[in-house]
C-alpha cells in the first residue's frame, strides 16, 4: 500500500520512492525477506491465528503488538471475560480477521479465536 501523505511529506513522487526502495534492496538475495516474515512467528493472511503481547491499555483499547511493527486493537470490554485480569505485558492468541481496513488497521479478535 501506498502512502501518499508520506510521499507528499518526504517531497517524493511514486516513481521516486520505488527507486529508492529498489535501490536499498538491490543486494538482497531471494528469500531473504521471505525468511524474515517466517522468523515473525506470525502468518499476517486473514483467517490466520497469531500470538500478540499487549503493550498498552488505554481505557477500553487494549493495544496488542502482533508482529513486524503491527499493533491491533481491541475492545476490553467485549473481546475479555475478565477485563479486570488483563495486564500489559500478556500475551493472548487472537484472529486476524483483516490485514488492513478501509481505516488502514489490523483487524483482529480475541473472542474468535478462543472458539
Amino acid at each position: 500500500m501506498v502512502n501518499f501523505a508520506l510521499l507528499k511529506e518526504l517531497g517524493l513522487d511514486d516513481q521516486a520512492a520505488t527507486q529508492e526502495v529498489q535501490s536499498k534492496f538491490e543486494n538482497v538475495k531471494d528469500g531473504e525477506i521471505s525468511g524474515l516474515l517466517e522468523k515473525s512467528g506470525n502468518s499476517f493472511t486473514n483467517g490466520s491465528m497469531m500470538k500478540g503481547k499487549i503493550v498498552n491499555i488505554r481505557g477500553d483499547d487494549v493495544v496488542l503488538e502482533i508482529g513486524l511493527k503491527s499493533e491491533g486493537v481491541l475492545s476490553l470490554m467485549r473481546e475479555f471475560d475478565d477485563p479486570n485480569s488483563v495486564e500489559v505485558g500478556d500475551e493472548i492468541t487472537v484472529l486476524l480477521e483483516q490485514v488492513e481496513s478501509e481505516n488502514g488497521l489490523v483487524l483482529i479478535s480475541k473472542r474468535k479465536a478462543d472458539r
